[in-house]
This record gives C-alpha cells, sequence and structure tokens, in this order.
C-alpha cells in the first residue's frame, strides 16, 4: 500500500512536471513570466519588510520542490527510482511543510488563489488542503496522504465555506477556479 501510494505521488509530481515543461516550452517565456510574477509579488508587499522574509521563505519552498520536480525528471530519463524515492520520502514525511511548499507554489504560479481561499474564511490547514486538492489530488488521497480518518470533516468544511454544491467534487472544483482566476494562464491548471 505504501508502494501504491509512493508509485502514485511520484507520477503525479511527473506528470505535474511534464505539465509544467510542456506547457513552457520556451525557456526565455518562463524568464518573462517569472519576471512578471516577481514584479506583482514586489508590488503587493510593498515597503513591509516582513513580507520579504515571507517572500525568501516562498522562494525557498518553490526552489526545493523544483529540485524534486527536476530530480524525478532525470530519475525518468535514467530509469534510477531509487534515487528520487529516498529525496520525495524525506520530502513528503513532513506533511506540513509538504503542504506549506504547495501553497508557495501557488501563490508563485496563480497569485489569485490563496487570497480567494482566505477571503473565503479557510483556516491555513483547509488551505493547504485545497492546494493538495488543486495539485490533482482527491479527498482520499489526501486523507490518506495526512493520514487523518477525519478528513471528511475538513472537506465538508471547505465545501461549505467555498459554497461548493454537493453533486461536485472538491477537487474538480478547485482546478476549475485555478483556472478560472488565472486567465487560462495558470502553471498548475
Amino acid at each position: 500500500m505504501l508502494q501504491g501510494f509512493i508509485i502514485t505521488q511520484i507520477l503525479s509530481i511527473v506528470i505535474g512536471a511534464m505539465i509544467v515543461i510542456i506547457s513552457n516550452n520556451c525557456y526565455k517565456l518562463k524568464k518573462i513570466r517569472y519576471k512578471e510574477l516577481r514584479s506583482k509579488l514586489s508590488e503587493i508587499q510593498g515597503e513591509h519588510k516582513s513580507k520579504e522574509i515571507q517572500d525568501m521563505h516562498i522562494m525557498t519552498l518553490v526552489a526545493e520542490r523544483l529540485e524534486i520536480t527536476n530530480n524525478f525528471i532525470i530519475a525518468q530519463i535514467s530509469h534510477n527510482y531509487e534515487r528520487i524515492a529516498e529525496t520525495f520520502d524525506a520530502f513528503a514525511a513532513d506533511k506540513e511543510y509538504f503542504m506549506q511548499s504547495a501553497q508557495a507554489s501557488f501563490m508563485m504560479a496563480c497569485p489569485e488563489f490563496i487570497p480567494y481561499l482566505k477571503n473565503s474564511g479557510l483556516t491555513q490547514w483547509e488551505i493547504g488542503c485545497c492546494c493538495l486538492y488543486g495539485m490533482g489530488m482527491n479527498g482520499n488521497e489526501i486523507a490518506i496522504f495526512l493520514e487523518r480518518k477525519s478528513f471528511y470533516n475538513v472537506s465538508c468544511s471547505i465545501r461549505k465555506k467555498l459554497k461548493i454544491d454537493r453533486d461536485i467534487n472538491i477537487d474538480t472544483f478547485l482546478r476549475q477556479k485555478i483556472h478560472e482566476l488565472k486567465g487560462r494562464e495558470c502553471l498548475l491548471s
């Protein structure tokens, strides 16, 4: 079961990496987009020093995720999965940190997503869970990853705060919202 989980996580990250690579096939476009995001982030931060510290934290989290993604690509190319399995196990072991890095990724790739969640009254934990949904995980996968049997309560709270109808999957709703917020340019959609 753990192997299946690891394989699922590896495949999820590899697929995510492939989407990013395919959608950004030109290095110059990535660099321009990064500068635009960086500029927008700087405007939002203004003169607040605490925001600069937060920015450095976000950049560190995103850089670590990018390094892991690159290692997945290398593992896929070289068929050396043992190397990445250890790296991923260590990264995913600290679930709180993993959720923070997922949130940081969304802050960079789709800056409107996290404020949307905060404005809807979600807690930090719920926002982290929404980022996992936004990455492509479903409720069962998140519950297994977080090792929480009571995840149903969290998903009900998210559904209520975001006003999601019962006939719509939360993961589908959030991926559509990301797509909508970013105007079809979100790197993670």
